[in-house]
Order: C-alpha cells, then structure tokens, then sequence
C-alpha cells in the first residue's frame, strides 16, 4: 500500500528553513539577528535619552547577549568598572539614583517603554519580511 500526501516534500523543505532561521545557537539565525538588532538599537536609543552632565552615564551602558538551548537574550547595563573622571565616582552607582528618579531620568524604563511598540511593529515585520522562501 502506497500512501503520498500532496506538499509533503514542500512541508519538509519549509520545516527545514525554518529550523535554520529560528536556531538559537546559530549565530546568523535570524532569530539573533533580530534580538542583536533590537539590542543595539535599544542601546543607542537608551544613550541618547540619558541626561548628561559629564556623559560618563551614557558612556558606560553596555550590551550582552546570552544564548541558551532555546534562547538568546539581549541585555542592557550599566558597566561597573567605568569611573567618572570628572567626580571621581562610578557611574553604575549612580546611575540607579538617577533612574529612580523616574519620568525623563528613568532611562532604561522610557527605552523599555518606547522600544515594545517597535519591536511589535517594525522589528517584527523586517523578521517575517526576512525569512527565507
């Protein structure tokens, strides 16, 4: 008995792409891709909306990436080894400060909250755009 199922080799092929595209340890996937895209552009954003007196804020946030079995995170922080050469102080310690200040001090948060309407919209349909086939 022979049974075929009509788009089965098509199905296969498009499981196989997706595979490709979604591969977390990949670092080309475009799953990365895109949490790398949205991490640096959060990073910039996050620089830009910090107040500045010295710029030594803005200067010391960094971005990493963490790529697990079945994730890659992208994060945002404040690098505790910067010191501001003008007050002598670290900007990571003061930085929580200037944060909790909140409304246009709080710097991560307004890039929190500015960025999940574009990674909603324009990220996410680049992505789907993307893929391949």
């Amino acid at each position: 008995m022979r049974i075929e199922i009509d788009g089965l080799d098509r199905t296969r092929e498009a499981l196989i792409k997706l595979q490709e595209v979604t591969n977390i340890a990949n670092y080309n996937s475009a799953t990365s891709r895109l949490v790398r895209a949205v991490t640096m552009d959060a990073l910039k954003y996050s620089q830009v909306v910090t107040h500045k007196i010295t710029g030594s804020l803005a200067r010391s946030q960094r971005m990493d990436f963490v790529t697990g079995m079945n994730e890659i995170v992208g994060t945002i922080s404040l690098d505790p080894h910067v010191i501001n050469p003008v007050e002598d102080s670290r900007p990571a310690q003061y930085g929580i400060y200037e944060h909790a200040r909140g409304g246009g001090h709080a710097f991560f948060e307004r890039t929190y909250e500015d960025f999940k309407t574009k990674i909603r919209s324009r990220y996410f349909r680049d992505f789907v755009r993307n893929l391949p086939g």
